[in-house]
């Protein structure tokens, strides 16, 4: 028996590394009960809160008001909110935004309240003139999913909107009592909304302060450089904790890596290649892989159709997908997925040995899919990794958002076993699909074209 199946790939990361107790995690089961841990986070706090979320929904009033009450009872309590500018200010049919719903807050709480929307840099004023709003965000968002409270976090891909705490599947690990993994998430989200647009009260009202000072490359090195000093300064905090684990590996741990591509910074991309490198060619390994929206990087892509090991691929049923029956032209978005699936097969049926992955589609009544992550499970062991977090691990993800996620390595009983049942669950829901019937949906030809051309963007 392997005592220690992830010492190598630990060994060959410099990224930080944080303690994680027995006791100190848990796996949130369902959207309801999601939004319920949000709510009691709010109420419970009384240092910091720090949300970081694509968007906030029109109708999430609740939300706000429990933030409004919670700051005006505890004049300590800072909020730090961090959405996407694109997203958080598009207006819904009914003229609200979550700049709308937010802008009071600051308005009320000057000195308690930070709220940031980051603007993807890539986007000129030019591209703002000429691309719709809505099509805007195909150039890059804020997608990172954190909800902090005190020394509590909780990691997820969900936004905060109705669908996410009712009848959209995603996943959640709540991390209690954590004040290092707490900290550094506070430095990360307070750093990017130093580069962010911010709320600002002034004389008049409201405004939005832009970070730009027209030097947009100096901007991006900027940007760069105080995230590549947080992860540094971070990594010789945890120097100790990578020594002692390296060396005993009787303990779970956690490790923390971005995306920030538009940044030049591929933590998280860097980091999932190494480690399933490290894993494919493990026949006792099985690997999990779930996405929203399936669309693997080239890289991703490669090295999974060389795999020996036996991989799983789950992800939406068209009728699962987000965008299955929306308006206009997004309609088409589970269709252009299902075809970058089906040329992903094609290239497993393809292949001259036989092929040890499977795919399996989300397929719930009335219920969609939104779950992402990596699940590495070795057989004849106690230990398991899973990856959490906003990253969909497609072309989008890699190369046009902002993502962050955790590389949960386990070697606890009941924390391994949480893990396992939790993606037990997922499955629960899920059935095998082949070549034959992804194949028997229709592509038509305009469909095809326009996929391959903004695929990156998907």
């Amino acid at each position: 028996m392997d005592l220690n199946p992830f010492h190598e790939f630990v060994h060959s990361t410099t990224l930080p590394i944080f303690k994680l107790n027995p006791n100190q995690s848990s796996i949130i089961q369902s959207p309801k009960d999601f939004l319920t841990q949000l709510k009691l986070g709010i109420q419970n706090a009384n240092n910091r809160i720090i949300i970081a979320s694509l968007y906030i929904g029109s109708g999430e009033e609740e939300l706000i008001d429990l933030l409004n009450t919670k700051l005006s009872t505890n004049s300590n309590l800072k909020l730090v909110i961090l959405i996407d500018y694109f997203r958080g200010c598009r207006l819904d049919s009914n003229n609200v935004s979550s700049y709308t719903l937010l802008s009071p807050l600051v308005k009320n709480f000057p000195d308690q309240v930070k709220i940031h929307f980051y603007h993807a840099p890539v986007v000129s004023n030019l591209v703002k003139r000429i691309v719709p709003p809505r099509f805007i965000e195909g150039f890059g968002l804020q997608h990172i999913k954190t909800y902090g409270f005190d020394n509590d976090i909780i990691i997820s891909g969900a936004n905060l909107n109705k669908d996410y705490f009712e009848n959209r599947q995603d996943r959640y690990i709540q991390i209690k009592n954590h004040e290092n993994l707490s900290d550094y998430n506070h430095q990360l989200i307070n750093t990017i909304g130093d580069y962010s647009y911010t709320i600002q009260k002034t004389e008049s009202g409201i405004e939005l302060k832009s970070p730009f000072n027209g030097d947009r490359k100096q901007f991006i090195n900027n940007f760069r450089n105080r995230i590549l000093q947080l992860t540094d300064d971070w990594n010789r905090k945890t120097t100790k904790i990578r020594s002692k684990y390296l060396n005993q590996s009787d303990f779970s741990i956690i490790i923390p890596a971005l995306q920030m591509y538009p940044f030049g910074i591929q933590q998280d991309e860097l980091t999932l290649m190494n480690l399933l490198q490290h894993s494919i060619q493990n026949l006792n390994h099985t690997i999990h892989i779930a996405s929203g929206y399936f669309n693997l990087p080239q890289p991703l892509e490669s090295l999974l159709l060389k795999s020996q090991a036996d991989i799983k691929l789950l992800t939406a049923a068209p009728t699962a997908n987000g965008f299955y029956n929306s308006k206009g032209v997004s309609k088409y978005i589970p269709s252009a997925y299902s075809y970058l699936q089906w040329l992903f097969m094609s290239k497993i049926n393809s292949k001259t040995t036989k092929s040890s992955i499977t795919f399996y589609e989300y397929q719930r009544p009335q219920w969609t899919w939104h779950a992402k992550g990596v699940w590495i499970i070795p057989k004849h062991s106690n230990s398991l990794l899973t990856v959490i977090g906003s990253s969909n691990l497609n072309h989008r993800s890699w190369t046009r958002d902002l993502e962050t996620q955790l590389y949960i390595i386990s070697h606890d009983d009941l924390l391994t076993k949480s893990l396992k049942c939790h993606l037990d669950s997922l499955y629960a829901d899920s059935r095998p699909v082949d070549l034959t019937i992804v194949g028997r949906r229709r592509f038509h030809v305009v469909l095809k074209l326009a996929t391959r051309i903004i695929r990156n963007m998907l």
